[in-house]
């Protein structure tokens, strides 16, 4: 109960300030990251689970020489600009990943 109590007068310190401070301790931790290039995007169906099925959009990122593919969950086609360098925060799940947000640049 104590440390509760001093990591709110922290909080309530710093937002007195005219600042607001995030910390890892209250981040979402699930949250993950990647970018490149738009290379491939593929709106497809997969089995999902107790043999339902689940529409994803399926998206090829490039970067360096390097390819990385990844199922986001649902018909997000137009998030995706093709030969677009993207940045994409998303959160892991199975059988597809849900975007959180896509930067292009």
């Amino acid at each position: 109960m104590p440390r509760l109590a001093a990591v709110l007068l922290l909080v309530v310190s710093l937002v007195g300030c005219s600042g607001v401070t995030s910390f890892g301790l209250f981040s979402n931790f699930s949250v993950a990251t990647t970018s490149g290039v738009v290379s491939i995007v593929h709106f497809t169906v997969v089995s999902g689970p107790g043999g339902t099925f689940v529409n994803v959009t399926v998206v090829t990122l490039v970067q360096n020489g390097f390819s990385a593919t990844t199922d986001f969950c649902g018909d997000v086609r137009n998030r995706f600009p093709m030969n677009t360098f993207v940045n994409v925060s998303f959160n892991p799940g199975q059988p597809c990943a849900t975007v959180v947000q896509v930067i292009p640049r």
